[in-house]
C-alpha cells in the first residue's frame, strides 16, 4: 500500500501536468480542474491528519484568516442568497466548492510533506517540457489560429469583445486555459520565475533559451500584464554573480538584438510592429481602470465597511454604462464588494503568505517563489482574480516549502557539528 508521502508526491506530479490533465477532464469528462483537484486536495489533508495525527499537523498561525474569510464570503452568500444552496447542496457549495476550504487545504498539505531534491528536479524537467509546448501552440496561434486547443469560454470571451478577428487585441493562450482561462498569467508566469531561478542557481548562467522562449509567449499573448510580469520573473538575472550591471547591459543588449531579428520575423507575416504598439501597448483600455477608480470614489462610501456582498450593484452597472465589464482594479472591486473590514483579512493573508515566501528568499536566496506569488499581486492591479489555487501558483509554495526544509536540514546538521550558525 503507498504511503502518505507517496500519495501526496502523487498528486503534485499530477499537478505539474494541469495543462493536459485540465484538458482531459473537460473535454471528456466535463469536469473542471478546481473541482476536482479541490477534492483530492481536502482529502489529502484528512488523510494527512489520520495518519500523522492532529497535534502533529503544522499550522501557520495567519491561517486562520482563510476561516475567517470563508465565514465572511460564506455569511454575504447566505444573506444574499443567490440559490447557489438550491442548486448545488450545502456541503458542495460551502464546503467542497469552496476557495477558501481548497486552498487552506493544500497549502497544509505542502507544509507537511517532505520534499527531496530529486522531486524538485523532476518538477523542473516537467516545467521545461511545458514551456517548450506552450510556445509551440503560441507560435500556432500566433501564425495560423489564435484559437488553436483554446476551450470554447476563452474563445467566446475574445468574440464577445469582438476582438477574435483583430491580431493587435486578440488574447491567445497557449496550452493554459483549460483549467483557467488566467493561467497564463497566474500559473505558468510563476512557473517561469520558478524556473529562472532555480536554473540560474544550480548552473550559474543566464538560461537564454527558457527566457527566449518565454518572451514569445508573452509577446503571442496580447495581454499587458502578463508582459510586464516577465521582466518581474527575470530579476534573478541581474544579480548572477553579483554582477546586477553587467548584466543588465548584456541582457538589454541582447534583447535589443532579439527584437530586431522579431521585428524583421513578423514582417514576413505581415504583421506590423508600429500598428501593434499603437493599437494594442499604447491602446486607450487604460481608460477602465480610470474609470475604476471613479466608480469606487462614488460608490464606496456608501458601504464602507462590510460592502455589498456583490461585484455588481445595479446602480454600479448603470453608471458603468457599458463602458467596462466591472470595477477593472482587483483591490478596488474588492473594498466596494466586501469593505473595508472583509477586505482587510483578504490583503493581510495575502501580506503574511508573501512575507513567508520573503523569509525564505532572504535565508536560502532562492527568489523565485516570491517573485512567482508577486506576479499574482501585480495581476490585481488590473485583473479582479482573488483565487490561490492556480497550480503555478501552488508550487511556489512547493518550492519554500523544499528550500524551508533544505535550510531546517543545514541549520540542524551545523548544530549537531558543534558549529555555530547566524541566521
Amino acid at each position: 500500500m503507498p504511503s502518505l508521502q507517496q500519495i501526496t508526491r502523487f498528486y503534485l506530479y499530477l499537478l505539474s501536468f494541469t495543462p493536459l490533465v485540465s484538458y482531459v477532464l473537460l473535454e471528456f469528462f466535463n469536469q473542471e480542474f478546481k473541482k476536482i483537484f479541490g477534492i483530492l486536495a481536502i482529502f489529502l489533508i484528512f488523510l494527512t491528519i489520520g495518519v500523522k495525527g492532529i497535534k502533529a499537523i503544522r499550522f501557520r498561525w495567519y491561517y486562520v484568516i482563510f476561516i475567517i474569510l470563508y465565514l465572511y464570503y460564506m455569511g454575504w452568500d447566505i444573506t444574499l442568497d443567490q440559490g447557489n444552496i438550491a442548486r448545488k447542496g450545502w456541503a458542495y457549495d460551502f464546503f467542497l466548492a469552496n476557495d477558501m476550504i481548497r486552498t487552506l487545504c493544500i497549502l497544509l498539505v505542502i507544509d507537511n510533506v517532505k520534499l527531496d531534491k530529486k522531486f524538485i528536479d523532476r518538477i523542473i524537467k516537467i516545467f521545461i517540457g511545458t514551456a517548450l509546448v506552450a510556445v509551440v501552440v503560441m507560435m500556432i496561434q500566433f501564425l495560423f489560429d489564435p484559437f488553436f486547443f483554446t476551450p470554447e469560454k476563452f474563445i467566446h470571451f475574445n468574440k464577445a469583445l469582438h476582438l477574435a478577428n483583430d491580431p493587435y487585441q486578440v488574447k491567445r493562450i497557449s496550452i493554459f486555459g483549460y483549467a483557467s482561462i488566467h493561467d497564463l498569467g497566474l500559473s505558468f508566469m510563476p512557473i517561469f520565475a520558478l524556473l529562472i531561478a532555480y536554473l540560474i542557481r544550480i548552473e550559474n548562467k543566464i538560461p537564454w533559451v527558457i527566457l527566449g522562449i518565454t518572451l514569445l509567449i508573452v509577446f503571442g499573448s496580447n495581454v499587458r500584464y502578463i508582459q510586464a510580469a516577465y521582466f518581474l520573473c527575470a530579476i534573478p538575472v541581474l544579480y548572477l554573480n553579483d554582477r546586477p550591471i553587467k548584466n543588465f547591459l548584456i541582457g538589454t543588449f541582447f534583447m535589443f538584438l532579439g527584437l530586431i531579428f522579431l521585428v524583421q520575423l513578423l514582417s514576413i507575416f505581415n504583421f506590423n510592429i508600429y500598428t501593434y504598439l499603437n493599437e494594442r501597448i499604447f491602446d486607450k483600455t487604460a481608460e477602465s481602470r480610470l474609470l475604476a477608480l471613479q466608480i469606487f470614489l462614488e460608490f464606496f462610501p456608501q458601504y464602507p465597511f462590510f460592502g455589498t456582498g456583490e461585484h455588481l450593484t445595479e446602480e454600479v452597472v448603470v453608471a458603468i454604462a457599458d463602458r467596462s465589464s466591472q470595477i477593472h482594479v482587483g483591490y478596488l472591486a474588492h473594498l466596494f464588494s466586501y469593505g473595508i473590514i472583509g477586505s482587510l483579512f483578504l490583503f493581510t493573508l495575502w501580506y503574511y503568505l508573501g512575507r513567508t515566501l520573503l523569509q525564505t528568499a532572504r535565508i536560502t536566496k532562492f527568489y523565485g517563489a516570491y517573485l512567482g506569488f508577486l506576479v499574482f499581486i501585480w495581476a490585481n492591479v488590473t485583473l479582479v482574480y482573488y483565487s490561490i489555487f492556480m497550480y503555478g501558483l501552488i508550487f511556489c509554495f512547493v518550492f519554500n516549502k523544499y528550500y524551508e526544509d533544505r535550510y531546517s536540514n543545514v541549520i540542524e546538521y551545523s548544530l549537531n557539528e558543534g558549529n555555530v550558525v547566524k541566521k
